[in-house]
């Protein structure tokens, strides 16, 4: 069995970027994930002791499943946070590298304890959560742009069609085919803010054409896909 299908999280993990660490005040061990999924908050007070700010991407979906919710942290989840909280009340040498790199694996480590728990019951977490259905998310998130098809993913899973999309719609939330469309379209929009070709992504994400690409991302984004790489800047400027 490959490693891509062992490790459920290292497709959404590759999107995650720490954009900032926020020093406060009043430290503890309590981790709380923000209403829209952007913050995530070490401290319960008011002002809180560290909050990282997070780049909006795919690892965004998965954590807009646990906003709200509140953790306390414990064992390497307390550690991390230990660190990420002395490091940026103390900051040395190479200190924004380090709350960068801390921030993202506590992040990794809320997401492994979910999937672990198996308490989410609907939505992406849940999907990757069952040892079925996962395999065929993983399959998506390792190669958006293969032409893939129900019976091709019901394989993946191990699974008859028709089991593999009554599980996927009542796990997920959502027809495979739905999924792997919009998956297509956050991978697509990340590389374009990151200044990549529109005509390449098309080609990438498993497009016939640049004008179908187009279409599916105006409709989803509301704006054309050159719109888009032009604000990610002077990269991004020139077709």
């Amino acid at each position: 069995m490959s490693q891509s299908i062992l490790d459920r999280l290292a497709h959404l993990v590759d999107g995650l970027s720490i954009v900032s660490v926020c020093i406060g005040s009043d430290p503890d061990a309590a981790l709380s994930i923000s209403p829209d999924a952007s913050r995530v908050t070490i401290g319960s007070s008011e002002v809180a002791a560290v909050t990282v700010i997070i780049h909006p991407g795919r690892v965004a979906k998965p954590l807009q499943a646990l906003r709200g919710k509140s953790y306390q942290c414990t064992g390497e989840m307390q550690f991390l946070a230990s660190l990420l909280v002395e490091e940026a009340t103390t900051p040395r040498c190479g200190a924004q590298a380090l709350l960068a790199a801390y921030a993202r694996a506590l992040i990794i480590h809320v997401l492994r304890d979910e999937l672990a728990s198996g308490r989410m019951k609907t939505g992406l977490l849940a999907g990757l959560a069952d040892a079925r259905l996962s395999k065929a998310l993983v399959a998506i998130h390792g190669d958006p742009g293969r032409r893939w098809n129900i019976e091709g993913l019901a394989e993946r899973a191990g699974m008859s069609r028709a089991a593999f999309m009554r599980s996927f719609n009542a796990c997920v939330g959502e027809t495979p085919m739905g999924y792997l469309r919009r998956w297509r379209l956050e991978c697509a929009r990340e590389a374009l803010l990151a200044g990549e070709r529109v005509a390449r992504v098309a080609n990438i994400y498993g497009y016939a054409s640049v004008d179908a690409f187009s279409r599916a991302f105006r409709a989803a984004e509301g704006m054309l896909p050159s719109e888009l790489r032009t604000r990610s800047g002077p990269a991004g400027a020139s077709e």
